[in-house]
């Protein structure tokens, strides 16, 4: 299937039509939220389950939005379709080797700035203080530049590449080869659509900051499931899919 650039405006539009589709069935895809929040917020371990499997909720979360697009009802269960689906486990789960990978190249390059900063302390200057002030602040600022086109290079390996591999059965590497390309050809919506969700939800942090625990939670729980929502109506957009109402309903899996 090939992908196609479309116009800078569906940046807001992927945000609104995100909201509007999971207020269509909001309690189900706020559990899902919740149950993906649950996981990851288990010390260590959460996080390195989520590392893992990530893309395979994630993409449970897309197969949902489907069912609930086509006219269907979304259940809690289809968060767990790619564990429940024959043949999807393993083209999903290996979805999270960029994710991987990029977690290897930050600790290299911890190590890396680190040590060099400790060098060019020790070879260029006779006063430690100013020399490891001046060297480990070049190298944060090398280090954060370096991590943040690793971390947007993920992001945009993996954006289409999970509800490709999910609802179109691509295979996994292909499609991250292609939804990179499909994220460089649409870099301008992408942008646009990360700086007015930023700013939204950034406004709404400060407004629930004040409401311990519930306001916090409920912050996060809209974050998750209207991003999970913007990435089906992006992928949508961008591969010219569409629901398949005529599809019968399949068995949703257990919760």
């Amino acid at each position: 299937m090939n992908y196609r650039t479309v116009e800078a405006g569906r940046g807001v539009g992927w945000l609104t039509d995100a909201v509007a589709l999971v207020l269509r069935n909001p309690a189900v895809f706020l559990v899902m939220a919740l149950i993906v929040a649950v996981i990851g917020a288990v010390p260590v371990l959460g996080q390195l389950t989520l590392l893992v499997i990530g893309p395979a909720l994630w993409g449970g979360f897309a197969w949902g939005l489907r069912e609930q697009d086509a006219g269907r009802e979304a259940t809690v269960g289809h968060l767990f379709a790619a564990f429940t689906q024959p043949g999807k486990i393993g083209p999903m789960l290996l979805l999270c080797l960029p994710s991987i990978a990029a977690i290897l190249v930050f600790v290299v390059l911890g190590f890396l700035l680190v040590g060099g900063a400790l060098l060019t302390m020790g070879v260029t200057t006779t006063s430690p203080g100013s020399g490891m002030a001046n060297a480990f602040s070049g190298g944060a600022l090398l280090g954060v530049l370096l991590m943040l086109l690793v971390g947007l290079a993920v992001y945009g390996l993996i954006i289409f590449a999970i509800p490709r591999v999910m609802l179109d059965d691509a295979e996994p590497i292909a499609a991250m080869k292609d939804s990179l390309a499909a994220s460089l050809a649409n870099i301008v919506p992408l942008l646009i659509y990360g700086l007015v969700t930023g700013v939204i939800f950034g406004v709404l942090l400060v407004l629930l900051f004040w409401i311990p625990i519930l306001g916090w939670l409920a912050w996060g729980l809209a974050f998750h499931a209207v991003n999970a929502a913007a990435l089906y109506v992006a992928w949508k957009d961008v591969y010219g899919a569409a629901p398949d109402e005529s599809a019968p309903l399949a068995a949703p899996p257990p919760p």
